[in-house]
């Protein structure tokens, strides 16, 4: 189960903070305790493109 509160985070990340357009080269770079968030980036981030 998905907790929505990181998914909302991390599209805030990708679209607003950081502003990824398609194209763009991203690294991620986090601990193991970030996988959620990491995940959820992952999966925003392949939505834009």
């Amino acid at each position: 189960m998905q907790d929505i509160r990181i998914e909302r985070w991390a599209r805030t990340l990708v679209h607003y903070s950081l502003y990824i357009k398609a194209g763009d080269t991203v690294a991620i770079h986090a601990t193991p305790l970030a996988a959620p968030l990491v995940e959820a980036v992952y999966r925003e981030l392949l939505s834009v493109g």
